[in-house]
C-alpha cells in the first residue's frame, strides 16, 4: 500500500503496529514507528497506544514510558497497554505503581485493568497482595466478573492460597473448566486434599459426558482441550467413543492424535478410530490405523473361549 503511493491514517498505522506487537517484531515496529513521526499522526491516541503496547511487549520499557509520558491525553486503554507490559515482563512494582497512578489521576479501572493487576500481584509475599487487589474488585463492582472470577482463582493458587482459591470458585455463578483446573492444580500441589481435587476432576469429566451423550462433541472437546495433558485420559477416551457414535470423524481424528501422543501403546484407541474410518467408508485410513497401531507394537490382547466337555475342559485357538 505504501509503495503504491496510497496514504496511511491512524487506523493503518495502529493496525500494523498491533500486528508488530502480536509477531514480537520490533524492527518493523520502528519503521512503522518512523513513518508516524514524519507524517501528523504522531499525537494520535490510538496510535500511540499501539507504541506503548509494541515497546512493553518487547521489554523495551524506556521507549515505552516515553511514549506513555509524551501523551497529551490518556486513555484507559493506554494505562491497560502500560500496566499490563510491566505485568507480562514480571515487573510487578511497576505495574501496581502505575495502577495507583491511574487511579489518582481520576481514571476507572475496567475488568482489563484488574486482570494485569492481579498478575502483578503473584509473588514471594503469599496472598497479601491478591487479596488487596480482591477487595478492589467489589469496591468497582466487578465481584461477579466471570473473567476475574477465574483469575482470582488462578492467583490464588499461584500464590499459595488454596483455600481462597476454593472460596471464589465456590462463590462463581458461571464455573468454566478453567477454573476448575487451576483449582485442580492447587490441591494436587498442596498434596492435603486429594478427594477434593478427584471431585473437581470428576466434575469436568461429567460435563464432557453431557456435552457427548446430547450430540454436542464439539462443546465437549472444548471443555477437553483446556485440560492440561498431564490428567487422566479416560476423558479424551470417552471423548473418542462419543465422536464413534455420533459419527463425527473430523473431531475424532484430533482427539485421537491427542490419545496416542498421551497413551501411544493403548491398542484401543486405534481399534476406536479404525473402527470410525471404516463406518464411513474410508477403507484405506482404517487400514493404516491398524498398521500404526502394529508399528507401537500394540497388539489386542487376544480373547479365549472356554468349553466344557465330559472328559477334560479345553481352551479353544486365540480369537484373533
Amino acid at each position: 500500500m505504501h509503495g503504491e503511493g496510497m496514504k496511511a491514517n491512524q487506523f493503518t498505522y495502529g493496525s500494523a503496529l498491533r500486528a508488530c506487537t502480536r509477531l514480537l517484531c520490533l524492527e518493523w515496529g520502528k519503521q512503522i514507528q518512523g513513518l508516524v513521526q514524519k507524517g501528523r499522526f504522531v499525537d494520535n491516541l490510538f496510535v500511540q497506544c499501539a507504541l506503548v503496547d509494541l515497546h512493553s511487549s518487547v521489554g523495551r520499557w524506556k521507549d515505552a514510558c516515553n511514549v506513555f509520558e509524551a501523551m497529551e491525553t490518556r486513555d484507559l486503554a493506554s494505562w491497560n497497554a502500560i500496566i499490563g507490559g510491566y505485568a507480562a515482563q514480571g515487573l510487578s512494582a511497576n505495574a501496581i505503581s502505575m495502577f495507583r497512578l491511574m487511579l489518582r489521576e481520576g481514571m476507572v479501572p475496567d475488568s482489563f485493568s484488574f486482570g494485569s493487576l492481579l498478575r502483578a500481584s503473584i509473588g514471594d509475599n503469599g496472598s497479601a497482595k491478591v487479596r488487596i487487589v480482591h477487595g478492589c474488585i467489589f469496591q468497582f463492582g466487578f465481584g461477579s466478573n466471570k473473567f476475574l472470577s477465574g483469575s482470582l482463582v488462578d492467583a490464588y493458587v499461584k500464590s499459595g492460597s488454596v483455600a481462597c482459591a476454593n472460596q471464589v470458585y465456590n462463590n462463581m455463578q458461571n464455573k468454566d473448566v478453567v477454573s476448575c483446573t487451576s483449582l485442580i492444580k492447587g490441591y494436587a500441589s498442596e498434596g492435603s486434599n486429594c478427594s477434593a481435587a478427584l471431585q473437581l476432576f470428576n466434575e469436568v469429566q461429567r460435563n464432557v459426558a453431557v456435552d457427548a451423550r446430547a450430540g454436542q462433541c464439539e462443546e465437549a472437546y472444548d471443555l477437553v482441550r483446556k485440560i492440561p495433558t498431564d490428567l487422566d485420559a479416560s476423558v479424551l477416551r470417552a471423548m473418542l467413543g462419543a465422536c464413534s457414535t455420533h459419527g463425527n470423524m473430523n473431531l475424532a481424528q484430533i482427539v485421537a492424535r491427542r490419545l496416542f501422543n498421551l497413551e501411544p501403546e493403548n491398542p484401543v484407541n486405534y481399534v476406536v478410530l479404525s473402527g470410525i474410518y471404516a463406518a464411513a467408508g474410508l477403507w484405506n485410513h482404517a487400514r493404516e490405523t491398524r498398521m500404526l497401531m502394529e508399528t507401537k507394537i500394540t497388539m489386542k490382547n487376544p480373547g479365549y473361549s472356554l468349553c466344557h466337555s465330559t472328559s477334560k475342559n479345553g481352551a479353544l485357538a486365540p480369537i484373533s
